[in-house]
């Protein structure tokens, strides 16, 4: 009889605590209330800035935070982390020894906007500035000239990385030599899941984009 007893309270007791679990779940409901996101997907694309198309492969995404994460991108650009909540800042880097598309021929693009022969989009200007020194200028010319040749302090200067800009950055004003302090990272506040966080990728002295994003 005891036995009986005991399971006829389990199911009450079963009966009792799924009632609780349904009664929270319709206050949740009435409310508007939804359970806390543990686990948040950042996600978005590194794409060549010469050919949208293509993305900068052998790119590495870091998110940086209370914790730090990074992933790298597929062949298309293309890149996912997931993470805890929180703010993150959202920083792609690549490195490459070779030159990867810098020759005369940017070069004489660079001389050509200063004199106004032609007239650079905003991501070729910010690749035609070699020495970032915000400015596009005959220098800049001078150091991929030299760069070409395999000067070592014009190499430097160039450096062996990419560089990399929020895709929906527009850079103030429409001066022809001023280029300015462009971001090359994104902060994002991960209370949800976050897509879209695109990034353009060029090398630093090669504004005619010959570069090859695959290498």
């Amino acid at each position: 009889i005891r036995s009986i007893e005991n399971k006829e309270i389990l199911v009450i007791f079963n009966l009792l605590l799924g009632m609780k679990i349904i009664y929270f779940l319709a206050i949740a409901a009435l409310f508007g209330c939804q359970p806390e996101q543990t686990s948040i997907t950042l996600s978005g694309r590194v794409y060549f800035a010469g050919d949208t198309t293509k993305g900068v492969q052998n790119t590495v995404v870091q998110a940086l935070g209370g914790q730090s994460y990074q992933t790298a991108v597929d062949a298309d650009g293309n890149w996912e982390i997931e993470v805890e909540p929180g703010q993150y800042v959202v920083i792609p880097y690549k490195r490459t020894d070779t030159l990867n598309g810098i020759d005369l021929a940017d070069k004489v693009l660079i001389q050509q906007h200063v004199v106004g022969i032609v007239s650079l989009a905003q991501w070729q200007k910010f690749a035609a500035d070699a020495n970032k020194s915000g400015m596009v200028s005959t220098l800049d010319a001078y150091i991929v000239s030299t760069a070409v040749l395999n000067i070592p302090d014009a190499r430097a200067i160039i450096g062996g990385w990419w560089t990399f800009c929020p895709a929906d950055y527009v850079a103030p004003g429409d001066d022809v030599y001023f280029v300015p302090v462009y971001p090359t990272s994104k902060t994002v506040d991960a209370q949800g899941d976050i897509q879209g966080i695109d990034f353009a990728g060029f090398r630093r002295g090669d504004p005619n984009f010959n570069a090859n994003p695959e290498q």
